[in-house]
């Protein structure tokens, strides 16, 4: 027993070592250790490591969930917690949590469960080792190597690696670029082989690369490359080893850089230093010659130096078809000696030259014949030519005489010319073509000067020759004529210029600067005034022309020389006619030519300044009345003072004209930048003018009073057309019109749509008279004893698209378009004609029609004329036609109404006063008129039955016509109310609904003639 205790305190004793050993393990280790339950709470273990990791004391966690568990990362705690449940053993799972102080720790842990003695988990032991350091080294490295990717992918250098067996392992960007393949398609890859590439690299690359990865020493080279896309690049290439940690050579890495541009550029900068030095050896030869002749020699002869060729020949001007040529002039080299020929004289062409010729001058630029681009000759021309192995040469075409020939030969060897060479070959014939112009024309100039001296002084041109080398300007004795110069004084460049008009001099000297451009034209051709040394202003006309020496920034002026013409006289002639063409004849004012063009400059300039601008319409009220009674003789004088009235009213800027007639339009210009404010504005102009025209006129003792309307449309710039801003304020201007005399109206959408619903309804009428769409309608008027007297003969359109029409839906733009002439001719005719159907019939050879007349045409002065015949024509009794007109026919000329009526009357034709009642015109003037009947007019018959005015204007119109001795018709009758009312006051002739609508001839006839009528 005593045995046993002693064993048992042994094993508590050793136990109780082992637990404080453990304890002091745990105390001591480096790591954190910490004991968890099954709930997550730290129990029993929380060692100082655990304390200094994560910042929490012992005593603030024991018995507590562990700390410094995010929320974000509690279900990954709970998965933990799971396996340990399981009796799952957790290790190096790599978590990133956060200090009691907040900031970042990257550990692993291991965790094990904790078993009680039957077996069951009650925990575990967790170990946290801190790791935080290696994962921020591992973080950078990964950054590190993203930066390497990102610099290796966007380096405009090629980059291949390649491995131990020399396949590919990686390809840039640039690489991809350059060579046309993508890198999914060369990795994995061995060197020598480039999918999709017409050949592959060159097997000295492959050994280069061979070569690195054998001794590990770079190599640095280029080479030609044919990309995917069939094009050649030349690469620069450095290969260089890439190693392991042991200094094992793992990988080769070739870094290449395309340098096809450079070694472009390169020779292209050479041949352009060559070029540059050939053509100054050739500038050099051509502006140190005296004359023609040393030109071509020294020309021809630094021509052979260039080319290095065996001869150089210029040919004279030549004509393939007349198969002559003048001799050559040729350079050849000391080892070929010939002679320098120039015989002048014509020599015969041999069939091959003048066929070689024919070829040069066909192509227009330079033709090569040398083994690479063949020879593209008929053969016997080939078989003249052996002795030339090679040829370069092309037709010169100088603006003076006919074309040269200039060539190069290769005699003793073939050889290929050049791109470079033939552009430059071609460049010094352009410099030759130029200097044989400058040089022939001054040669030609010389040879005609005394010829063209004697012409100058028969056609009295002054002639001027500026020598711009010298600075020495001559004038002939006609141009100092001209410009009043003596014959001693010294002509300088300046003085000239003090001569030409001051308003003319900017115009001038910017031709004269143009004239001198290498670049242009080198004419000079314009018209301009003088002043000479007595004041007086003449026109001249100088024509000139500038000649050039040089080339490129060495080119300069040589020589100026022209001729002036004194056109003083047919300037003035051209004024007086252009003030014809322009101007209107009896104000002054721009005609309507005129005013097109100002307005297109206004519609510029408003355009460019984005300024509004106006355009006033303004038409005359009562100005025919004026022709008309007194004579066209005041109506110009009224025509003048209101031009003058316009022009005191309106600013100088601003354009007025009379296109005609009695219109004049305005143009406002650059009145506002804002439409309200130029609206404004030009409503404020307007009615000034309206107020300068209201004022009485006084024209040779007469005096008038005159009105006008005036329509504005507003523009700003080419959104508006000339010919649409002008048929809007014309529309502007007839609303106003409408609106009344002395108004102001602007355009807007609503009157251009009237507008154009005006145009159709006016083409329509032009085809219904043209397709006999019109057609009378007869109403019946009804007499004593309710006995069928006649017809009022009434006109209606049968419109093919809305049916049947009334005059008062048309007949307004029949007036307005004119066309009523036509429709008034075609209704007397066609009434005059049912009279003389009606004739053959009893029953309706006593009826009567009475038919409407317009304004417009009782105005015209034929209106009388027209009448008989038309009654001629149809063979009828003018008593038995009636003319229906109303007060306005009288307004403008009462007395002239009075003669015509009075004229018709005597024939027989009986006139009917319409709407009476409802006029203005005087008792007095009625009385006079030759008059039948008159009509009470509708308005006041449809208020008869009612007590009231309308009752006792009837009454009086009834006892005014007995009074005077007329027939009063009562008009509108509709009901019998209406009708017996009438009758009680004493009407006997009706006319209205209640006896009849409107009919047609056919429904007329059989309604009211006994048994029809036919014929």
């Amino acid at each position: 027993m005593a045995s046993e205790i002693r064993k048992q305190k042994q094993t508590e004793s050793e136990l109780q070592r082992s637990c404080d050993l453990l304890q002091a393990v745990i105390e001591a280790a480096p790591v954190a250790i910490m004991g968890l339950d099954l709930d997550g709470n730290v129990q029993m273990v929380w060692n100082p490591a655990a304390e200094k990791m994560l910042g929490w004391a012992a005593e603030e966690v024991m018995g507590r969930p562990l700390p410094s568990v995010p929320e974000e990362s509690r279900a990954e705690f709970e998965r933990f917690r799971e396996r340990i449940g399981e009796g799952q053993v957790i290790s190096g799972v790599e978590v990133r949590r956060q200090r009691r102080d907040g900031s970042p720790i990257d550990y692993s842990i291991w965790a094990s469960p904790l078993h009680d003695a039957q077996g069951r988990i009650l925990g575990n032991i967790a170990v946290l080792v801190d790791i935080t350091e290696r994962k921020g080294m591992q973080r950078a490295l990964a950054t590190r190597e993203k930066e390497y990717r990102t610099l290796l992918e966007n380096i405009p250098d090629l980059i291949v690696r390649y491995d131990t067996d020399l396949r590919r392992i990686y390809v840039n960007a640039a690489w991809e670029k350059a060579s046309g393949l993508f890198a999914d398609e060369v990795v994995d890859v061995p060197a020598a082989e480039i999918l999709s590439v017409p050949r592959p690299v060159n097997d000295d690359y492959v050994d280069k690369l061979r070569q690195v990865l054998e001794t590990g020493v770079p190599q640095a080279f280029e080479f030609s490359w044919v990309n995917a896309f069939g094009a050649t690049l030349l690469l620069e290439y450095v290969i260089v080893p890439e190693y392991d940690r042991s200094g094992k050579i793992v990988s080769v890495l070739a870094v290449g850089r395309d340098l096809t541009e450079r070694k472009q550029a390169e020779q292209d900068r050479l041949a352009n230093l060559r070029f540059m030095e050939s053509m100054d050896l050739v500038n050099r030869a051509i502006q140190g010659a005296r004359d023609l002749e040393q030109m071509m020699s020294d020309v021809l002869a630094v021509v052979l130096d260039i080319f290095t060729c065996d001869r150089a020949a210029l040919v004279y001007p030549c004509d393939p078809d007349t198969a002559t040529w003048y001799a050559p002039m040729e350079r050849n080299r000391p080892e070929y000696p010939a002679p320098l020929l120039e015989s002048g004289q014509p020599v015969p062409m041999e069939a091959e030259v003048a066929e070689l010729f024919r070829t040069f001058a066909s192509a227009r630029g330079p033709v090569r014949f040398d083994p690479k681009s063949g020879y593209p000759l008929p053969l016997a021309v080939r078989e003249k030519m052996q002795g030339i192995k090679s040829l370069l040469g092309m037709t010169l075409y100088p603006k003076v005489g006919s074309p040269w020939l200039f060539c190069v030969h290769q005699c003793d060897r073939s050889r290929i010319w050049t791109p470079s060479e033939v552009r430059l070959f071609q460049e010094v014939g352009r410099r030759l073509t130029d200097s044989l112009t400058s040089l022939l024309t001054y040669r030609n100039l010389r040879v005609s000067e005394e010829r063209l001296n004697q012409a100058v002084h028969v056609s009295q041109t002054g002639i001027f020759d500026h020598d711009r080398v010298a600075d020495i300007i001559y004038w002939s004795p006609e141009q100092r004529a001209i410009f009043g110069i003596g014959a001693d004084e010294v002509v300088t460049y300046d003085q000239f210029f003090q001569q030409v008009h001051p308003d003319d001099r900017d115009f001038v000297a910017e031709t004269i600067r143009r004239a001198q451009d290498p670049k242009g034209d080198c004419q000079f051709d314009l018209q301009h005034r003088i002043v000479r040394k007595d004041g007086e202003v003449r026109w001249v006309m100088a024509r000139s022309r500038t000649f050039f020496d040089g080339e490129g920034e060495v080119c300069r002026a040589i020589r100026t020389v022209g001729a002036v013409s004194d056109i003083t006289e047919r300037m003035r002639a051209e004024e007086n006619i252009a003030h014809l063409a322009f101007y209107d004849s009896l104000t002054g004012l721009a005609n309507r030519r005129l005013l097109r063009d100002r307005l297109g400059r206004a519609l510029v300039a408003s355009s460019r300044k984005q300024l509004y601008g106006a355009l006033l319409f303004i038409d005359l009220d009562q100005f025919k009345a004026i022709n008309d009674s007194v004579g066209h003789d005041y109506g110009d004088l009224l025509l003048k003072e209101v031009s003058e009235r316009l022009r005191n009213v309106l600013r100088e800027a601003d354009t007025i004209s009379r296109p005609g007639g009695d219109e004049f339009v305005v143009i406002l210009a650059e009145i506002g930048d804002d439409p309200e404010l130029a609206a404004a504005r030009a409503k404020t102009v307007s009615e000034k003018i309206l107020v300068s025209l209201a004022h009485r006129y006084h024209l040779h003792g007469k005096a008038f009073e005159g009105s006008a309307s005036i329509g504005v449309a507003l523009f700003r710039g080419p959104e508006n057309d000339i010919d649409e801003l002008l048929k809007r304020s014309d529309l502007a201007m007839y609303e106003a019109k409408k609106a009344g005399r002395g108004v102001v109206r602007f355009f807007d959408p609503y009157m251009q749509a009237a507008f154009e619903k005006r145009a159709v309804l006016e083409s329509d009428i032009r085809k219904a008279l043209a397709l006999g769409q019109f057609a009378l309608h007869y109403q019946v008027r009804i007499g004593p004893d309710d006995r069928v007297l006649g017809a009022e003969a009434l006109l209606r359109w049968s419109h093919p698209g809305r049916g049947l029409l009334e005059p008062a839906e048309f007949i307004g733009v029949c007036e307005e378009s004119g066309l009523i002439r036509d429709i008034d001719d075609w209704v007397l005719g066609a009434a005059c004609g049912r009279l003389k159907a009606w004739e053959g019939h009893a029953s309706t050879r006593d009826l009567r029609i009475s038919v409407n007349v317009s304004a417009g045409q009782f105005r015209r002065n034929d209106f009388v004329e027209r009448v008989v015949g038309i009654l001629e024509k149809a063979d009828v009794d003018p008593a038995r036609l009636e003319m229906e007109v109303t007060e306005g026919v009288f307004w403008e000329n009462y007395e002239q109404a009075i003669v015509k009526m009075g004229a018709l009357r005597d024939l027989g034709i009986g006139f009917v006063l319409d709407a009476f009642g409802t006029g203005y015109s005087s008792l007095s003037h009625l009385t006079r008129l030759p008059l039948s009947r008159v009509k009470v007019d509708r308005s006041f018959v449809g208020c008869i039955t009612e007590e009231g005015n309308d009752e006792v204007v009837v009454r009086t119109i009834i006892a005014m016509g007995r009074t005077l001795g007329l027939e009063v018709v009562a008009s509108g009758v509709e009901t019998r109310l209406q009708y017996e009312a009438l009758k009680r006051h004493g009407c006997e002739h009706f006319q209205g609904y209640f006896f009849g609508k409107p009919m047609p001839v056919g429904e007329f006839e059989r309604t009211y003639a006994d048994g029809g009528i036919t014929g």
